[in-house]
């Protein structure tokens, strides 16, 4: 059973994240409301919130990241994680 889930406001279906272990540290939508990005051990997911669907995990190398960001333009997400880092990846719709 995932760690964390949540109720969209269009589906009756929570959203799982079973990509992400151990906790949740951090969320961020994106500018229109479509996409959330969740920080957690080990990786950031992406999810499309009207569907439901994970749409990428991304391994970030740390024990965990404490926040996430999105770009106005929805084109990247950034992670602080843990040792003073961030990381970029690019988004692809």
């Amino acid at each position: 059973m995932p760690r964390c889930s949540m109720r969209p406001a269009r589906s009756p279906r929570p959203i799982g994240c079973a990509s992400i272990r151990n906790g949740v540290y951090g969320l961020a939508w994106d500018a229109i409301g479509r996409r959330l990005a969740i920080a957690g051990e080990q990786a950031v997911a992406i999810w499309e919130v009207g569907s439901g669907d994970a749409l990428v995990r991304f391994p970030h190398g740390a024990p965990y990241a404490h926040r996430v960001a999105w770009a106005l333009d929805g084109t990247f997400v950034a992670a602080s994680l843990c040792g003073d880092r961030v990381r970029l990846w690019e988004i692809h719709s």
